[in-house]
């Protein structure tokens, strides 16, 4: 992964945009369980490996705006899970 700040943030946010797609995909397709399952697993992978990568990254080269964004992308997973489960129950 690249050191620069700018295209570091700038993927990341690339990766949480796709993920909420993912999500927006899942909602719409509240009809059956099966396909929110799917999108919600292909959005959370999305969230939770660019928050753990920013946390690398964090680790190594004590960025702040690294640790925001991954506090980000533990809330917008969260989030995601909530969403997901509430759609999928009766």
């Amino acid at each position: 992964m690249s050191i620069d700040p700018k295209k570091v943030i700038r993927n990341i946010i690339f990766a949480y945009f796709l993920a909420g797609m993912f999500e927006l995909a899942a909602v719409s397709m509240a009809f059956s369980w099966v396909p929110v399952a799917c999108f919600t697993c292909f959005a959370l992978m999305l969230y939770f490996t660019g928050a753990w990568s920013l946390h690398q990254q964090y680790q190594k080269y004590k960025i702040r705006i690294f640790r925001f964004m991954e506090f980000v992308g533990y809330g917008f997973g969260l989030f995601c899970l909530i969403v997901s489960i509430m759609i999928c129950l009766p």
